[in-house]
């Protein structure tokens, strides 16, 4: 079982967990014992794991303690990880140990940094340093960018552009999304594709959505093995059928094994 504590806030404050005799254990990342610290905002500050003996501990992330700092506003600002001896470590899986974010007045994101144990800057597991966002007046991501250590503009590993943009209608639907290199020019992202276009029927649902490479012709998205979507809807909204085209404008059998899909719905 496990037994939880809160402070005068109701916040939960520790978590301990135990055998089916009462004896302390440890769950499953290797923790008898957790502790939650908050800042004077109310926001989580510090977690902390200790053992069966009270003893401080790694995770299973191999950390001790997990720090988070915040804005005026509530936004999460900065992440960090340390061991037992209060030293900088970087978790299991990653490549970071330190992540810093800034917001806008909106409360939304505007840049993102990573930096290593040596509080230097570093780039994560693609390639990237920091990357920067920006929005339209309703909000709404129109570009992503992504930056090395130096400055520079680079080419995020996972992405495959190192900018990307965003083109929405008046309703707010997505029309356009492409993909850019580090010199503004067309490329072809992760996915096989520079371009993805969509278009809405006045209901607001999602009519067809195709790929076009950097030469503007169209072409077979990467692990789908189509080139264009059309989907068809009943009076309520719900998707009806979906058929798979190939670049030719002819259908084809997508990479999960079908041209056309139909849903069909219960009376409910």
């Amino acid at each position: 079982g496990s037994t939880t504590v809160y402070d005068q806030s109701n916040r939960p404050v520790e978590y301990r967990y135990f055998g089916v005799k009462g004896e302390p254990v440890l769950d499953i990342s290797g923790v008898h014992k957790s502790v939650t610290i908050y800042d004077e905002r109310g926001n989580v500050a510090k977690v902390r794991y200790f053992g069966v003996k009270e003893e401080k501990v790694l995770g299973a992330e191999g950390y001790h303690e997990y720090r988070m700092k915040h804005d005026g506003r509530g936004n999460e600002t900065g992440w960090s990880y340390y061991g037992v001896e209060g030293e900088p470590v970087v978790p299991k899986g990653s490549v970071l140990h330190r992540i810093e974010a800034e917001f806008d007045e909106a409360g939304m994101e505007r840049q993102r940094t990573y930096w290593g144990p040596d509080d230097a800057a570093t780039v994560d597991e693609v390639g990237v340093h920091r990357r920067t966002y920006r929005y339209d007046a309703q909000g709404r991501q129109v570009e992503r960018r992504a930056f090395g250590v130096d400055g520079a503009a680079v080419i995020d590993k996972k992405e495959g552009d190192h900018r990307m943009t965003t083109v929405y209608d008046e309703t707010g639907n997505t029309l356009q999304v492409a993909s850019w290199g580090v010199k503004d020019e067309a490329v072809m992202n992760a996915e096989g594709y520079h371009r993805r276009d969509l278009t809405w029927d006045s209901e607001g649902n999602k009519r067809t959505e195709a790929y076009f490479g950097a030469d503007e012709k169209p072409v077979m998205r990467q692990g789908w093995g189509v080139h264009r979507l059309a989907f068809e809807y009943d009076l309520f909204g719900q998707e009806l059928t979906q058929r798979c085209y190939g670049v030719d404008g002819k259908p084809v059998v997508s990479a999960l094994g079908y041209h056309l899909m139909r849903n069909e719905y219960d009376g409910g």
